[in-house]
């Protein structure tokens, strides 16, 4: 007890007194007897839940509707830009959203309402939409700049992510929570998977700069005018009908009396293991490493091995992500609906870290896949004809020479099938069990420092995939993602007991 004099004594002897009632009162027991008092009669805020599955299908939309387009987008813009450019920019998305998910999600802990930070979110993501609609219309030197900010502004806005799962796990009775969280993760996955087929529908629309009004058209800024207007109405939408739910305690702090504690069901929860946090961030790490190197390298990677021209790269990979969304989806359904549902969440994980893992090990250029690479065409100046017009492997990489050909069915087929399964078997398992290890008490925090990791993976990943890519294809690409997928998976068997939901008793 601290020692004060005078009139002040009195009152920290009756403050270090209501601290210790507290405590008494968050014995192990009793915090399971009131959280059961707080789930009498409580239900699945389910109306207000499938609002943020919306917001969450948005941005899953918003992280990849441009990732197989922008690479193109940025040479019509200016075609002197070299390939090591197209890793800063999509980097620049998950700076943004490095910075915005700790903010946010300790904005929405520290005001007890999420709300106010979604929206301001959202508004911040219409105003990157708005400057990648302005791009064409803006000095060449300085694109670059530009576009790496529109990226920045959504990927803050983005950050709001944290906040919308922190929601769904915390506005769900615990038997809800496996199914609310595979929802949620299927719709931002969904929006994932779909963001470069919407980009694909655009195609028939061209590259050619057409002014409507103040607008250029073309296939790369209709997406964009399009999200901005969808988000528009969203926010009024939102604004207006969403009403937060909280199941759960809300945490004493030091500033608490026991009378505020009682009526507004505030007790000392037992804290967190740690070390099972840390292993969810780690794989969460891998999971968003892994889907954006795949994204990000998907159209170089196609040009260069199939000789598809910028607009069948886009065409194609946006078809076979949205085959891909096809079998996700019923992944997450039946994660959500069928005794699967009832799995280990920790064998759900190894299990789709393997399929990722496969994915890996089929499109690495083995020697014994047959068939070399195709250099791009050349003018009778010995000029590369733009990859808008032909496909191939451009001369400036060395590796041309060296690199077999992954058959076209096997990487079809890997786009396809490993992805389907692959991510709904390591993002819901993983999103769950961290909620669970957290424990019911606000998680916009935790959840935002989830998402700050993820979205480090984000940054880094594009960084060094396309500076590995520029070196020796996909060689090297293949290669450490293996390793960190094989590491995930080792922590996972090394810490398999510690991998639990938070014991309140």
């Amino acid at each position: 007890m601290k020692i004060v004099a005078g009139e002040e004594k009195e009152n920290v002897v009756v403050m270090d007194k209501e601290r210790a009632d507290i405590k008494k009162g968050s014995s192990k027991d009793e915090t399971t007897e009131n959280f059961n008092k707080i789930m009498e009669g409580r239900s699945t805020d389910w109306y207000s839940i499938y609002m943020t599955y919306t917001m969450m299908l948005l941005s899953g939309i918003q992280l990849t509707i441009y990732y197989t387009s922008i690479w193109p987008y940025i040479l019509l813009l200016n075609p002197s830009s070299q390939i090591n450019l197209l890793g800063y920019v999509i980097a620049s998305f998950s700076l943004g959203q490095g910075i915005g998910s700790p903010i946010f999600g300790g904005v929405a802990t520290k005001l007890r309402s999420n709300k106010i930070p979604i929206t301001i979110g959202l508004i911040i993501v219409i105003i990157g939409n708005v400057i990648y609609v302005f791009l064409p219309d803006l000095p060449k030197d300085n694109i670059f700049y530009w576009i790496c900010l529109s990226r920045i502004l959504v990927g803050i806005g983005s950050g709001t992510n944290g906040v919308l799962r922190s929601y769904c796990v915390t506005a769900c009775i615990p038997n809800d929570r496996r199914r609310v969280v595979a929802l949620s993760i299927a719709s931002f996955v969904m929006g994932v998977t779909i963001g470069p087929v919407i980009q694909a529908l655009f195609t028939p629309l061209g590259t050619e700069n057409n002014k409507y009004l103040i607008f250029t058209i073309n296939m790369f800024t209709m997406p964009a005018i399009i999200m901005s207007i969808i988000y528009t109405f969203g926010i009024i939408f939102f604004w207006l009908r969403f009403k937060e739910t909280f199941i759960g305690f809300e945490e004493v702090s030091t500033s608490d009396n026991l009378e505020d504690c009682k009526e507004n069901n505030k007790i000392e929860l037992p804290k967190f293991d740690n070390i099972a946090v840390i292993v969810c961030i780690i794989v969460m790490f891998v999971q968003s490493s892994v889907a954006t190197n795949i994204e990000a390298v998907a159209t170089p990677l196609s040009i260069a091995m199939y000789n598809w021209n910028d607009a069948e790269a886009v065409l194609y990979n946006g078809l076979l992500i949205a085959a891909s969304a096809v079998i996700s989806f019923t992944n997450y359904m039946m994660q959500a609906f069928t005794f699967v549902h009832n799995i280990d969440q920790r064998k759900l994980l190894i299990f789709g870290l393997s399929v990722f893992f496969l994915h890996h090990t089929l499109n690495y250029p083995w020697s014994f896949y047959s068939g070399k690479l195709d250099y791009i065409p050349t003018d009778e100046n010995g000029t590369e004809f733009s990859t808008a017009d032909y496909g191939g492997c451009s001369s400036k990489y060395d590796w041309c020479n060296s690199i077999s050909r992954v058959p076209l069915i096997v990487y079809c087929i890997t786009m396809i099938v490993c992805l389907g399964f692959g991510f709904p078997y390591t993002a819901a398992p993983n999103n769950t069990l961290y909620a669970d290890i957290l424990g019911p008490r606000r998680q916009g925090l935790m959840q935002g420092i989830f998402e700050l990791f993820g979205s480090i993976a984000r940054m880094v990943g594009p960084l060094i995939g396309t500076y590995l890519f520029n070196m020796a294809g996909p060689v090297y690409v293949m290669m450490l993602q293996g390793l960190l997928i094989l590491l995930a998976i080792a922590l996972i068997l090394v810490f398999y007991k510690r991998l639990i939901p938070l014991k309140l008793a």
